[in-house]
């Protein structure tokens, strides 16, 4: 693939005579008017001999693991054991090409520097505040011409005091046994003026090298139940991102489920306010939050592992309290046929990683997969699934009281939740089987209507108002229908 380009575009002030700043070879840049902040990710496969950057997503996992059976399984299952990608992974070889213009009167023409100072830390600590020559150009510029200087991301690594190891990531000792090496490194860049670390003017670059840890590949699941993950052993990072999807088909595609509920028919983050902790090599923390959803896709369950070049969409989470995406409905899909799913999250820093445990979805038994169908299209996108296919449409003051019962009373209490976990269950089933048997509605509709005056009740007087008063209307129903039979048989 080829690399990222970013552009600075230096309308902005405090850029000086530095104009039409790009960098390249870089694995993701964010806050670009702001901080400047350039990527450098170190995750997956190593391709030796490939231009770089390339997407290390696609490589194949090299470990293939068996492991024993969990109730209820009963059999032993095979389950590839899937590092950490990112679709623009670096290593020491990968070049940054930075290209700008100054504008500044300067004579004769001289080269461009890349400058960095390490703060001290205090005891023990590896900054010197002096200024570092990172790299100087080969060639030299005059004023209002297109200079460029070319850095590796092993020179980011070696001025955090680390070393690249064969298989591209950046260790203290440079093995891939070593600790690895994670941390920013604020670059100046400009044309050198001549005299000591001088620049004439100055564009500022944080590099941030991140080696995502291997364990953090695979969402493990204790007992095969949904989310429930284990406290790590010391030194192992937490498990969080994505630990469960609900997904429905639709037509010719499908759409992921959210709800803040413990069922499976949902889709949750483990700890949605944390994320991936990992230090840095001049010390304190770094936190990347997750901000989006990879589900891979495939008519062979076989083919999702270890799902080589097989199609994927991603969804963007714009907030995670509650959690919500840019769009849940995706499409590709046939009509008919049954597909597969497998997923993983996506960090800030734009890693792939927490992919699903082959011992929680295996190809026997994986709650993972759709068949979309035409019918299917009618209950896309709506949570009141029966509701949705009795009335018509998601947006009939039906569906809206229903929905707005749930919100204001079921999610709010313990047995509220249950119904609405149940719901969730076979709601899809039973809308489907209504939308295939159409003459069924007019009966669900009369037996849904008591349900309907409860809700409505409900959201204007509070539940206890309305049983009061379905309780007074029942028994007085009750009552004239015992009067009924009594005069029925003195005739």
């Amino acid at each position: 693939m080829g690399s990222i380009l970013i552009i600075f575009l230096l309308s902005f002030s405090g850029f000086g005579a530095v104009q039409s700043f790009t960098v390249q070879g870089t694995s993701k840049v964010f806050d670009i008017r702001q901080n400047q902040n350039a990527w450098g990710v170190m995750a997956g496969p190593n391709a030796t001999g490939t231009n770089q950057p390339f997407d290390s997503c696609d490589l194949e996992p090299p470990i293939v693991e068996t492991i024993p059976p969990v109730p209820p399984e009963t059999e032993a299952t095979v389950r590839y054991g899937i590092s950490p990608c990112h679709p623009q992974r670096i290593n020491g070889d990968t070049e940054i090409i930075i290209r700008f213009v100054e504008t500044s009167d300067f004579s004769p023409a001289r080269q461009v520097k890349a400058i960095y100072t390490l703060q001290n830390t205090g005891t023990g600590g590896v900054g010197t505040n002096q200024p570092t020559d990172l790299a100087t150009s080969n060639n030299t510029y005059l004023p209002n011409q297109q200079a460029q200087i070319t850095i590796q991301w092993r020179q980011i690594c070696n001025a955090l005091n680390g070393s690249i190891t064969p298989n591209g990531f950046c260790t203290e000792d440079g093995t891939d046994a070593g600790a690895y090496v994670n941390g920013d490194l604020i670059v100046d860049i400009g044309i050198w003026s001549g005299s000591g670390f001088d620049l004439i003017s100055r564009q500022s670059v944080t590099f941030k090298i991140y080696n995502a840890h291997p364990l953090l590949g695979i969402m493990d699941y204790q007992n095969n139940t949904v989310c429930d993950v284990p406290a790590p052993a010391a030194g192992v990072p937490p498990l969080t991102g994505f630990c469960d999807i609900g997904l429905f088909p639709g037509d010719e595609g499908g759409f992921i489920f959210v709800t803040d509920e413990n069922s499976t028919q949902s889709t949750r983050l483990v700890n949605p306010s944390g994320g991936i902790t990992y230090n840095k090599a001049l010390g304190g923390t770094e936190t990347l939050q997750y901000t989006g959803l990879r589900i891979y896709f495939a008519e062979d369950p076989e083919e999702l592992l270890p799902f080589n070049g097989i199609p994927r969409v991603d969804f963007t989470i714009t907030s995670t309290t509650p959690l919500t995406f840019d769009g849940n409905s995706f499409g590709g899909l046939t009509n008919g046929k049954t597909y597969f799913f497998r997923a993983a999250s996506i960090d800030s820093s734009g890693t792939i990683s927490q992919f699903f445990s082959e011992q929680y979805c295996s190809p026997t038994n994986c709650p993972y997969q759709i068949t979309p169908s035409q019918v299917a299209g009618v209950i896309q996108e709506s949570s009141c699934f029966i509701t949705t296919a009795t009335y018509g449409s998601k947006s009939a003051y039906q569906v809206q009281t229903f929905q707005n019962f749930r919100e204001a009373f079921l999610r709010t209490s313990f047995i509220g939740k249950k119904i609405i976990a149940l719901y969730e269950s076979y709601g899809p089933q039973g809308a489907v089987f209504l939308n295939n048997h159409s003459k069924y509605k007019p009966l669900v509709r009369y037996a849904l209507f008591p349900f309907y005056l409860f809700a409505k009740t409900s959201l204007a007087y509070g539940v206890f108002s309305a049983f009061c008063l379905f309780f007074i209307v029942g028994a007085l129903f009750l009552l004239l229908f015992k009067t009924y039979i009594l005069r029925k048989g003195e005739q």
